[in-house]
């Protein structure tokens, strides 16, 4: 039983050290939580973002931590153990790790970033009982209804509920900081405490996506919330589970609020649960429109830069623009109201540091076309744009009700402006669409959402794989975890593998097959960058040879690529320390397991090589070890 995480445990307090570290600035080791086969939202509002920052006041270096609800204007509930890494004692006054506020911020799609006040930890916090924290803003968000608290009673075992949050999807995929929500349905806990507890189970055969999900890295302190006396209300926050990779069979479970409500009331005083936070409207009316946009920014697309064009109506009291995406990436975003946005031209530049979150905000701002640009330096995944038109009165960015408008939306058609914002109706199930992996293929949409498949590309050469080995190790410690993967040879070209130092993205997917069903194991991009280098030797084999002993890009330490004519191409590729998304041992087997590496070109194509697996010298909760044939 372990709390979600959002990045790998680092202890930055150590037995050595804590006692000379009192009221210093103290972080919990990084949360374990999660939205697994969940769908992208930009609903729920009062749903926001809790980010990191070592260095205080530096908000353009913030990354995602963990997921928080307001549960007043200035106050967010999350879990204790996103903020502190010891027990109640540790966290309170006169304790060793109690929370900096300095380092921490909020970030939500409606409203922006807001500095932190102050951060308190519940005194019992002992995980998982009592694993909560109350979050206080140095100001107050407006435009927003806090959630409710549930002071109605006991859940009762069978309810449905929400679960909301920017943790990544799971099974090897590290995409924080996208904002998705899933359906579950209470199940009696086990864990304990069982009466402070609201727990589920996350078991084959696994629903559609959206009706049937879990929590995973980075959803930690997210809401659960549910339909009591026709009110939405929030009746947990995600503690912990039981898997790694939040992936069945999986054992969730969130703290319950009804047995805690007087801390959180003692907490929150007069600030809790308003029924509107400012003077303006509040998302939600009519007179707040939303514009949403799920996107992806791809090298492979043949461009670097992307813009996205809205319709700004007159007579908006304030215009909102919000931006997240994949942390992992790193993109620029500029935003121009009037005109089209370039590097060199814009109102707003969001994300001119490490950050992957941020806003523009406009008063009173003029009709016309706002442009927002989007521009990646580095790596790829998909961004959310949100923008929230406050006093826009019954339109859609402009459009009339009952006329044509875009919902960013790719699986849906027919878009109609309505007094709830721009609707669009799901498109003919199987229509093709791209969910964003490199690691699925025939994606498709599926009531509305882009599902991708988890077969291995057919497409992929396999001459040279004869001989290839891959070895997955389960070590000791998350330190001791490896994954190594070596292909044999072959005629792979110089140009198969283009130049990536500077613009060419490799992929790594790992597959494997239960009852002939395949299921991606291992997502793991290997980006351009100073990481690699070239060496030709007398004999005209190009060699690109990727380190990196920090294993930053999920673990991968060394990556070798030969090219040449005949069977002088080879590669090999390690993974290996606590970086790993290292996959759950034994593997399936049923009949395969697949390796893929692919080279994202700059041109926009790729060459993809691939090995299969269908028996192992080893397959044991310690190890995989298996020759091709």
């Amino acid at each position: 039983m372990t709390p979600r995480q959002t990045r790998l445990s680092v202890l930055l307090i150590t037995l050595a050290t804590s006692a000379a570290l009192t009221g210093a600035a103290a972080r919990a080791a990084p949360p374990d939580a999660r939205i697994v086969n969940g769908l992208y939202t930009h609903d729920y509002p009062n749903v926001g973002l809790l980010m990191w920052e070592d260095t205080p006041g530096n908000l353009d270096g913030a990354e995602s931590w963990c997921t928080g609800t307001m549960i007043g204007c200035s106050t967010m509930l999350t879990a204790a153990h996103c903020v502190c890494d010891g027990d109640g004692p540790d966290c309170v006054t006169g304790g060793t790790m109690i929370p900096d506020p300095a380092n921490w911020y909020v970030w939500l799609q409606h409203a922006g970033s807001f500095a932190v006040e102050s951060v308190t930890v519940h005194p019992d916090y002992d995980f998982p009982e009592a694993d909560l924290a109350v979050v206080r803003l140095a100001a107050p968000i407006t435009g927003i209804r806090p959630a409710t608290v549930n002071t109605q009673g006991e859940v009762p075992t069978g309810t449905d509920g929400t679960i909301v949050g920017f943790g990544r999807r799971g099974a090897g995929v590290y995409d924080y900081g996208l904002k998705r929500y899933g359906a579950i349905a209470t199940s009696t806990c086990s864990a304990s405490p069982a009466d402070k507890l609201i727990c589920w189970s996350y078991a084959d055969p696994v629903g559609a996506p959206g009706e049937d999900s879990n929590t995973c890295e980075g959803d930690s302190g997210g809401p659960l919330f549910a339909e009591i006396n026709g009110t939405t209300t929030l009746i947990g926050v995600t503690s912990g589970g039981n898997s790694e990779e939040c992936t069945p069979t999986d054992y969730s479970f969130d703290v319950d609020l009804y047995a805690y409500q007087d801390w959180i009331s003692s907490e929150a005083g007069a600030d809790l649960g308003g029924a509107s936070c400012g003077a303006i409207p509040q998302v939600g009316d009519a007179a707040v429109v939303v514009d949403e946009v799920d996107g992806s920014i791809y090298p492979a697309s043949g461009t670097d830069e992307k813009w996205f064009s809205f319709t700004i109506p007159s007579g908006l009291q304030e215009l909102r623009v919000a931006y997240n995406a994949h942390d992992y990436a790193d993109d620029d975003v500029y935003v121009r109201l009037g005109a089209e946005a370039s590097a060199s031209a814009y109102d707003c530049h969001v994300s001119p540091g490490t950050s992957q979150y941020g806003e523009c905000l406009y008063a009173s701002p003029a009709a016309g076309t706002l442009s927002v640009m989007v521009a990646r330096n580095s790596g790829a995944g998909a961004l959310q744009i949100t923008l929230t038109e406050i006093g826009a009165g019954s339109t859609c960015g402009g459009v009339p009700q009952g006329q044509a408008c875009d919902d960013g939306l790719e699986c849906t058609e027919s878009d109609t402006c309505t007094e709830s914002g721009c609707v669009g109706t799901a498109v003919t199930n199987g229509t093709a669409c791209d969910d964003g992996s490199t690691c699925t293929t025939v994606d498709a949409c599926s009531a509305g959402a882009c599902v991708g498949g988890a077969t291995p590309r057919a497409d992929c050469t396999m001459a040279g794989s004869s001989g290839s080995s891959l070895q997955i190790k389960a070590g000791e410690t998350e330190s001791q975890d490896k994954i190594q993967w070596k292909w044999g040879k072959s005629a792979l070209t110089a140009a198969a593998v283009g130049d990536p130092a500077t613009d060419t993205v490799a992929t790594l997917c790992l597959y494997d097959t239960t009852a002939s069903t395949p299921v991606v194991i291992l997502e793991q991009e290997m980006p351009s960058g100073a990481a690699w280098t070239q060496k030709v030797n007398g004999k005209g084999v190009t060699t690109w040879t990727y380190k990196d002993s920090a294993g930053s890009a999920g673990g991968l330490t060394a990556l070798k690529a030969a090219t040449g004519e005949g069977t002088k191409g080879k590669f090999a590729a390690t993974l290996k320390g606590e970086n790993v998304a290292r996959p759950t041992l034994p593997l399936g087997l049923d009949p395969t397991v697949t390796a893929q590496l692919s080279f994202a070109l700059a041109s926009g194509g790729d060459t993809c090589l691939a090995a299969r697996f269908t028996s192992a010298t080893e397959n044991s909760t310690a190890a995989f070890k298996a020759k091709s044939e």
